[in-house]
Parts: structure tokens; sequence; C-alpha cells
């Protein structure tokens, strides 16, 4: 939705940090609508590491992955 877009870019310009949390079935999907890069993200939360190419590509972007455990 595009008003949804608009209202997460004023909130990506306002925070102090960034922070994403998605499981690892979002990687390789394209978006109707991009609204950012993993440049503008401080951390990734994810259930499984990123597979490459994207591991690289986040990595390059100075953000920081964390994988959850299930603890």
């Amino acid at each position: 939705d595009a008003r949804e877009t608009e209202t997460a870019k004023v909130i990506f310009r306002n925070a102090e940090r960034t922070l994403l949390v998605a499981d690892h079935s979002k990687f390789g999907r394209r978006a109707m609508i991009r609204f950012g890069s993993f440049a503008d993200i401080d951390a990734l939360y994810t259930d499984i590491s990123p597979e490459e190419p994207y591991a690289s590509a986040i990595g390059d972007q100075g953000t920081e992955v964390f994988v959850s455990t299930g603890d």
C-alpha cells in the first residue's frame, strides 16, 4: 500500500536506529513497493542466515545480522 510506504519512509528518516525483522522466505522475493535498502537498516533479525548473494549484499551495507536460535 503506497500510503503505508510513505509512513514507513517518515519513520525511517526520524529513527535513531532501524531494525528489520524478516523470516528467510522474504529473501529473493520482489517487493511491489520499495522504500529503502540495507544501507538504511542497522540490524536484520531473521530465522536462517541469508544465503549468497544476499549475505554479501547485506554485509557490504554494514547491516548487522542476528539469527534466532529459537531459544
